[in-house]
């Protein structure tokens, strides 16, 4: 039984161990270029052209937009963090093929360190493709300026997203794998 137990942790924790890994296997990389990024309190809206699908890259292989919730803590200027509250995330390849989520963590924002008019933010989402259901982290890039009334604004920059299939369908489907090799092999000793 000792041993059951044991099987049974380090499967529960396979899933998990994919995500500890910066280049897991079961991630799939995402990139997008150009677009409109506007900022104000209110929260962040992109729209960018697909340029990496799957580790296939092209100059326009569909769209991706973000949207944030409205800013929480700090300031556009400074650095702060957006609302996952109202948030999206939501990728269209050019064959129809989409994926459809929103933010599961705040996002954070924040100039880049030495680089003026640079800023980035980044989050974790999960929503749906198709067939299945998935769980990614996005950082993006952007250079840009604000105007009089404080409104950041940007067409240049890209960024990069990580979509896995969701922890927990990879947990359950282990387990069940693990509980039909114990039933088969309880049945063998007989």
């Amino acid at each position: 039984m000792k041993r059951f137990a044991v099987v049974i942790l380090v499967v529960l924790a396979l899933p998990l161990a994919t995500f500890a890994k910066s280049e897991c296997p079961g991630c799939r990389p995402y990139g997008n270029t150009g677009g409109t990024l506007i900022g104000t309190v209110d929260g962040l809206s992109l729209s960018s052209t697909l340029t990496d699908y799957k580790g296939r890259l092209g100059a326009n292989l569909g769209i991706v937009t973000i949207t944030t919730g409205a800013l929480v803590s700090g300031s556009l200027l400074t650095g702060g963090t957006f609302s996952d509250v109202g948030s999206s995330y939501y990728l269209a390849y050019m064959n129809g093929t989409s994926f459809d989520g929103t933010f599961i963590t705040p996002i954070t924002w924040s100039p880049v360190p030495g680089e003026p008019g640079y800023y980035q933010f980044s989050g974790a989402f999960t929503g749906t493709w198709p067939d299945s259901r998935g769980f990614g982290i996005v950082n993006e890039t952007y250079y840009g300026s604000f105007n009089s009334n404080g409104v950041f604004t940007s067409t240049s920059g890209g960024g990069l997203a990580m979509i896995n299939p969701e922890p927990g369908t990879l947990g359950l489907f282990a387990t069940g794998l693990a509980a039909m090799a114990g039933a088969l092999r309880g049945k063998l000793r007989m």
